[in-house]
């Protein structure tokens, strides 16, 4: 049966100013489309419908002679839904994420209900199976688009959920949405470089293979329900894996191949061979950062700075120093990591 899995989510950093939609990436053939929208409640509505479903179904309206006000409640427990949603709703862009597929299911006719215009049950299929399927890819979405525009600033899962659609088109419900808050901060129009730079973003991440948990944690970092520490935990996370996966696999041998190369000194090839033989697996975090920096840097002096100050922070509170969530620099570690995980993908996919 044909699924669509829809997330929609808040960047407070941006603001959508157009009337219509903007599509930031689009793959027919696997069912993919993500793009800007300020139709909340059009969007949401399949998702709205299930989770009142399934609000209802718990509350007994299927029980006795409720089932004849079925379609006055499933109405009134939508609107509660998006009036819900509407009241914690602030500025800032709607990205959509949906992303159909075909999954098999198998009804409990215990736990099934047919009506005139919807189907509903509960436990046809592992719904948070198909959610972890997609999940890589929607993490380097919504971290491909931040990257593009404000990496400082958070994203917020407003709604989501799966639904179904039979043979004839009836849709089915059995899954779990979700309906949350957001932090108000000040916003930006989307501009077109923005969105050609989101498409560009998430193409590059489309396969993100080895750097997976690096966006997993980036996106975790975004998330406004986080308070500053853990979000900062999160960021410094996702840069420590990403320098330490990238390092040996990239960069160790371009920067001792360099320096080898570009000398006709004699004796240099066996002073680097020396170097590659006694360093090796004893670079630190700091210096893997430094030599990585002269690649993927724009302006090194202050990454570098940046760098230890957070690194100095993060040990810190592995020590057990109390450290007020004020002073850690968590906009500017989200730019950094966004920035050089970014350059890393250009420069893989656009070798010199």
């Amino acid at each position: 049966m044909k699924y669509t899995y829809s997330s929609l989510f808040q960047l407070p950093a941006l603001s959508h100013q157009q009337d219509e939609d903007i599509v930031i990436f689009k793959d027919s053939h696997e069912g993919i489309e993500v793009y800007f929208t300020k139709n909340v409640d059009e969007y949401c509505h399949a998702i709205d419908t299930g989770l009142a479903c399934g609000n209802l179904m718990l509350n007994g309206v299927f029980g006795g002679n409720r089932i004849d006000s079925f379609p006055r409640e499933l109405k009134e427990e939508i609107n509660r839904i998006r009036e819900s949603r509407a009241s914690r709703l602030s500025s800032g862009a709607l990205l959509a994420v949906s992303i159909t597929g075909d999954e098999d299911l198998t009804f409990n006719e215990r736990l099934h209900r047919e009506l005139e215009n919807i189907r509903i049950c509960w436990d046809a299929v592992d719904i948070d199976e198909i959610k972890e399927r997609h999940q890589s890819f929607i993490d380097t979405i919504v971290a491909s688009v931040s990257a593009a525009s404000k990496p400082e600033y958070g994203a917020k899962r407003i709604s989501s959920g799966v639904y179904f659609r039979d043979e004839n088109g009836k849709p089915l419900y059995s899954f779990t949405a979700k309906v949350g808050s957001v932090t108000i901060i000040a916003s930006t129009p989307i501009t077109s470089e923005i969105v050609k730079l989101s498409h560009r973003h998430s193409q590059m991440a489309q396969n993100p293979g080895e750097l997976k948990r690096v966006f997993q944690l980036y996106v975790q970092s975004l998330d406004l329900s986080h308070d500053k520490f853990r979000s900062y935990l999160f960021s410094w996370a996702a840069l420590e894996i990403f320098i330490n996966k990238i390092f040996n696999k990239y960069y160790e041998d371009e920067i001792l191949s360099g320096i080898s190369n570009g000398s006709s000194a004699r004796g240099i090839n066996s002073f680097v061979s020396r170097i590659r033989t006694v360093m090796k697996g004893k670079f630190n975090l700091q210096d893997k950062f430094i030599l990585i920096s002269s690649f993927l840097g724009k302006n090194q002096e202050e990454e570098i700075a940046l760098f230890k100050r957070c690194k100095d922070l993060r040990d810190d509170i592995s020590h057990g120093t109390e450290i007020e969530d004020t002073s850690l620099p968590v906009e500017k570690l989200r730019i950094l990591l966004a920035g050089y995980v970014f350059s890393h993908l250009q420069r893989e996919q656009n070798p010199q």
